[in-house]
């Protein structure tokens, strides 16, 4: 009565036992009303009907093709997708599941990640190569206004920020990132091209808390996700595909942007330019997959 007086439609009910009892009154007495729990129980089933959705015909295509290593089981994939759920980014979960089969396929080598941001992509990437005991993982971002400028006025507005922003967030990343390092991941604040000094000349990579982590200089997966003018896009190309190994995987974010072509300009240049070292290529969630020879 107190709910009809009241023009009730709807109770939030985040206790289980309360949700339970009030659900069942709600039942009873017929009561239009809808009834909601935020229960933690129920909130992780409905991620994982989401993912398993979304990873499952993914898995399946690639379950049959001939690749270096049987795909994992779709358990294990969904598992991994569960775990870099609660990690911002952008990096949609059609392109990690695509990624997480694909991995069958990676030859051993390091996996290079350019362009970080929260760590979503990188920590799946690094628990990808974990699985198949491939190599180390290294992602590089230098975290400051000047690198992030894409310019691209209205864009640009909204990135931009104090120094002291970025530098809080390379903390939270690290903090995320942390749990995930045995030796095998690293995180290095630089431009990419400063970066690759480094891994060209070096082989060490990152600093404590994320590294050092001693790379062998032959590339297995190339994420490149970095500074998306044109010219910079065709820097990272043209500096880090060289340490691409035979049968490794480029994978170009961005490739559809809604802001900008420069990935686009630069990756059809470096396909055009290297056509002879690629077997395939193919866009999946705006990003260019291209698998190597």
């Amino acid at each position: 009565a107190l709910l009809a007086q009241e023009g009730i439609v709807h109770i939030y009910c985040p206790h289980a036992r309360c949700y339970h009892e009030i659900n069942l009154i709600l039942q009873m007495s017929g009561v239009p009303i809808s009834l909601s729990n935020g229960m933690q129980q129920l909130h992780t089933a409905l991620i994982h009907d989401g993912l398993r959705a979304a990873a499952a015909p993914i898995h399946a295509a690639y379950a049959g093709r001939t690749m270096l290593r049987p795909v994992m089981p779709l358990d294990h994939l969904v598992a991994l997708l569960h775990a870099v759920t609660p990690i911002a980014g952008q990096s949609h979960f059609l392109k990690l599941a695509t990624l997480g089969a694909l991995a069958a396929d990676f030859p051993a080598g390091d996996c290079i990640e350019i362009g970080v941001a929260t760590g979503r992509s990188l920590v799946f990437f690094k628990l990808l190569m974990q699985y198949y005991n491939l190599g180390v993982t290294v992602g590089i971002d230098p975290w400051t206004n000047f690198a992030v400028k894409q310019d691209v006025g209205s864009l640009d507005a909204k990135m931009l920020a104090d120094q002291a922003v970025w530098d809080r967030g390379v903390q939270t990343l690290q903090m995320t990132l942390l749990p995930y390092a045995k030796q095998d991941l690293a995180f290095v604040r630089q431009t990419s091209a400063s970066a690759y000094q480094d891994y060209a000349a070096e082989r060490m990579m990152g600093a404590s808390p994320l590294g050092p982590v001693k790379t062998c200089g032959r590339i297995s997966v190339l994420h490149v996700d970095g500074n998306h003018t044109e010219e910079k896009a065709v820097e990272d190309l043209a500096l880090w595909t060289a340490h691409l190994v035979p049968g490794a995987w480029l994978i170009v974010d961005d490739y559809l942007w809604d802001y900008g072509d420069g990935p686009r300009l630069a990756t059809d240049a470096w396909l055009k330019n290297n056509a002879a070292r690629v077997v395939e290529s193919f866009v999946v969630d705006k990003a260019m997959f291209i698998r190597m020879k």
